[in-house]
């Protein structure tokens, strides 16, 4: 009996350890991986330089949630199979990237799969709710990458004509 009790912990202790410890641990090197790839864009782009304060900002809003975290509850269904499908994801996407350092839909899909698979990693160790509570702290990476160039150019120009149309309205207005 004794040795079943033994089997039962180190069984328990490596279920533990293959669900909980080392998709987390995962998870990090993902999120690490994706700021090293952003970090190019961030120290060449002065837009975008704010970004080396993303993701500081994102651990400290992490951390502030889990000290209000909800109890654990069973695995979401979509946590496992997510872990799987955004780790197959990750792995093409990032050989891509490689030599494509300046491809900002890359950049974009690189940053969905590593959200996906952060969110994922708290489904499987507790719940839905713990993915629907660290939602905003594993998606607020998501503000510091680029914009397609298209879309950029659209917002930018298009919010450019709105002051400067503003801007002169004031001025008459004021008769300056």
């Amino acid at each position: 009996e004794a040795l079943l009790r033994l089997h039962r912990a180190i069984s328990a202790a490596r279920t533990h350890i293959m669900f909980h410890r080392l998709p987390a641990l995962t998870a990090a090197l993902v999120w690490l991986l994706l700021c090293r790839l952003l970090s190019a864009h961030w120290s060449a782009n002065p837009q975008y330089s704010f970004g080396w304060l993303v993701p500081p900002l994102a651990l400290y809003l992490g951390w502030r949630r889990w000290s209000s975290r909800p109890e654990p509850a069973a695995s979401a269904f979509f946590g496992k199979g997510g872990l799987i499908l955004c780790a197959g994801a990750f792995a093409p996407l990032w050989l891509v990237a490689q030599p494509n350092p300046d491809w900002r839909l890359l950049d974009w899909s690189l940053a969905v799969v590593t959200v996906g698979y952060l969110l994922s990693t708290f489904a499987t160790a507790g719940g839905k709710k713990w993915a629907l509570h660290f939602a905003f702290p594993a998606s607020f990476i998501l503000t510091s990458i680029p914009w397609p160039g298209v879309l950029e150019q659209f917002v930018v120009h298009g919010l450019m004509n709105v002051v400067t149309v503003v801007t002169g309205d004031l001025l008459n207005v004021f008769g300056i």
